[in-house]
């Protein structure tokens, strides 16, 4: 879990997937293969009268990592579809906008420290209250070469 990888980080619900690269002596060198929310963490976040707005994304890192991110944003009422695809278009720039101009460790922290999800649900919240916003899965496509 990335509570146990990053001493102190809040986020326990988080597993974090690495793939073992080469082995060196006692040594595995690894590298990031994914990042994954718990399934009960996801279940808890919806409730009565709520609704999830689900993107799925593809993109592009600085240093030429290709993703597909997972989000889930809870709304606080019943929502007209009209709606949730304005928020779902304007989610989707958002992160395509955010990656391009970082690298893979800066994205990830981003997502760590909550900022991401913070500017989601600030930004997104002018379109129709956004109650809450998290990075479901994150699956690694395609890495440049080591």
């Amino acid at each position: 879990s990335l509570f146990e990888l990053v001493d102190g980080a809040p986020k326990y619900y988080m597993k974090v997937k690495l793939k073992i690269v080469k082995v060196e002596g006692n040594k595995a060198i690894t590298r990031f293969d994914g990042l994954e929310c718990v399934r009960d963490y996801v279940l808890r976040m919806s409730q009565r009268r709520t609704r999830q707005v689900r993107i799925v994304i593809d993109i592009k890192t600085k240093d030429g990592w290709i993703l597909r991110v997972k989000l889930i944003n809870v709304m606080n009422r019943i929502v007209q579809s009209s709606i949730k695809s304005k928020v779902r278009k304007f989610v989707e720039e958002l992160i395509i906008k955010e990656s391009k101009d970082k690298d893979l460790e800066a994205f990830l922290s981003d997502i760590v420290n909550d900022n991401l999800q913070e500017k989601i649900k600030l930004l997104g919240s002018k379109i129709y209250p956004i109650r809450m916003s998290e990075v479901r899965l994150i699956e690694v496509y395609s890495a440049p070469p080591a």
